[in-house]
């Protein structure tokens, strides 16, 4: 009687342990796949020249998940990067934007050849954003701006195709600026969810 007591609190003492171990392990799994998947996630929208964009992200009053988003759309962080259009660099900059921005900035020190050096590429895209932003007061309309120029935006703005209160552009009739626009936001806003900038 004494034994066949004690064989059924073993049998319960071990599928006890059994449940505990199970459940540690599903714990460990879940902990383990939840941590994969957001160092995957975090490779594809890394923090790569965090200095510089927190730097100019600050002086230039931009939020910081919008500059990683555009350099993220723009370039991916390739430094080197070259577009179809000749726009250069981690915020991909024209030469003629490059040099429009130095004027406006009154910076005779820069030139040309300074536009691929990842912390002028960035201060001046950033800039260039400001000014835009400062413009246009609507951060979509500054994003396709920054694509497609002022010259265009301005134009969209002033047609009721496409502005209904010249301020917001309820509909882009380019479709590479259009799609960028999508991208830039959806980037932008990735980056809000995955990192907190509150205290950077």
């Amino acid at each position: 009687m004494k034994r066949a007591k004690r064989a059924k609190n073993t049998l319960k003492f071990n599928i006890i342990v059994c449940g505990i171990i199970i459940l540690l392990g599903i714990g460990f799994y879940i902990g383990y796949e939840k941590i994969w998947n957001e160092n995957i996630i975090k490779n594809f929208y890394p923090l790569k020249y965090s200095e510089q964009v927190y730097e100019y992200a600050d002086e230039y009053n931009l939020s910081k998940e919008l500059v990683f988003g555009i350099i993220k759309t723009e370039s991916n962080f390739k430094e080197d990067a070259v577009s179809s259009a000749g726009a250069l660099g981690l915020m991909q900059i024209t030469p003629d934007t490059f040099r429009w921005a130095l004027l406006r900035d009154n910076n005779k020190t820069l030139s040309e050849k300074d536009i691929y050096t990842p912390e002028i590429n960035i201060k001046y895209g950033c800039y260039i954003f400001r000014l835009f932003l400062d413009e246009f007061q609507v951060e979509e309309t500054a994003i396709a701006a920054y694509n497609a120029g002022r010259g265009a935006v301005n134009k969209w703005l002033l047609d009721e195709r496409y502005s209904k209160d010249g301020k917001t552009l309820y509909h882009i009739p380019y479709g590479e600026t259009r799609h960028y626009v999508k991208k830039v936001m959806a980037n932008k806003n990735k980056y809000k969810e995955i990192y907190d900038f509150s205290n950077k």
